[in-house]
């Protein structure tokens, strides 16, 4: 079973991709804001 990587918001990184789309841009670039590291969450923000 694969290991679930974390977020700089502690939050696992499929979630939080998904969350990108939840408001459209508005929670997209509240997520390319916050997360610094995780390449799978800037994709999904921008």
């Amino acid at each position: 079973m694969p290991e679930e990587k974390k977020t700089a918001l502690g939050i696992d990184e499929n979630v939080e991709g998904l969350l990108c789309y939840v408001l459209g841009w508005v929670t997209g670039l509240i997520f390319l804001l916050t997360e610094k590291e995780n390449k799978f969450v800037k994709f999904h923000a921008l």
